[in-house]
């Protein structure tokens, strides 16, 4: 085997397998000081520190259902009635792992490139976000549903639980991150999102959709507006292969500002492998980014930059 492929087999492993902690949203705390709830979560690719203030008096509505359908139309009915403020500020961790692979050990960088449009770091580190960490504030609706059905796990009654919100997010930062690359560029983003999640027992399917824009004020990089759809289902029990199930889809449609010209598609689908007597998950998600037009102009526009193949493995517990 050439050392370019021992080296990229072995950042894979490294990456995949060994970053202390590989946790899928893991609350780190959660505290409520009076009417304000402080709290933290750890994966590793997002890290937020949030502090959820509410506008009225009144408890968090809670319905008596599970219904997707029912929950959108709630949620969509009072889009525009806001009784919550979320302030978060968040960080990174494998963003800013793959810029300082990239500034430090840029030897080993290089050696990870497999071929032309897919460096396994690249692909690792950075296939969900472009920045090294950001401010944002939400405006929105949260509600909470626990329906009367409850799931029977081993001898205890486990009741079925959620949350969804919906709402405008404004987020801000002050860098973007290009090819494991920090360049220096203030942006706003504006965003109207509607997500939540069921939990029912070790099961959980959750859900984001959102339609917004993203303006930079580095002239070298392109203002766009997208629309993204994710889904995502969990269960620790199935062990059986199936498409739908354990899956992990994500769906991100990018337009120019200026022109609204297709300027770029993300496709990413993933698989969970459930371990029979552990608490581990292991899953594999496996797309792709395609670019109709460089998101970049002047000196920042690379040689090419059309397909990336994104390769994003992780751990859950």
């Amino acid at each position: 085997m050439k050392t370019t492929c021992r080296a990229a087999l072995t950042a894979f492993l490294v990456l995949a397998f060994c970053c202390p902690p590989a946790v899928q949203a893991a609350t780190v705390f959660e505290e409520e000081i009076g009417p304000v709830t402080l709290m933290m979560e750890f994966e590793l690719f997002y890290m937020p520190l949030g502090l959820i203030l509410p506008l009225t008096s009144s408890t968090i509505p809670r319905l008596d259902t599970e219904n997707e359908l029912e929950i959108y139309g709630y949620l969509l009915t009072h889009f525009f009635l806001p009784r919550t403020i979320v302030i978060e500020g968040s960080i990174y961790p494998m963003p800013l792992l793959g810029v300082g692979i990239r500034k430090y050990a840029p030897g080993f960088y290089a050696d990870c490139e497999i071929f032309e449009g897919f460096n396994i770091i690249q692909s690792i580190t950075s296939s969900f976000f472009e920045e090294p960490w950001a401010v944002s504030v939400f405006l929105g609706n949260v509600v909470s549903y626990a329906p009367s059905r409850r799931h029977s796990h081993g001898t205890n009654a486990v009741p079925v639980q959620g949350k969804g919100y919906s709402g405008l997010v404004a987020s801000y930062g002050n860098w973007h991150i290009r090819d494991n690359e920090m360049i220096r560029d203030d942006w706003l983003e504006l965003e109207l999102k509607l997500k939540g999640e069921i939990v029912d027992g070790r099961k959980t399917v959750s859900w984001s959709y959102k339609l917004g824009t993203r303006l930079h004020s580095n002239n070298e990089i392109k203002s766009w507006f997208y629309i993204g759809l994710r889904r995502d289902h969990v269960d620790f029990d199935l062990f059986d292969f199936t498409v739908f199930d354990n899956s992990f889809a994500e769906l991100l449609l990018r337009f120019e500002n200026d022109t609204a010209r297709p300027q770029g598609i993300r496709f990413v689908f993933g698989k969970k492998f459930p371990l029979r007597d552990s608490p581990l998950l292991p899953e594999l998600n496996i797309g792709f980014q395609y670019n109709f037009r460089s998101p970049y102009t002047g000196e920042l526009v690379p040689e090419d930059q059309r397909f990336h193949l994104v390769i994003s493995p992780n751990v859950r517990f």
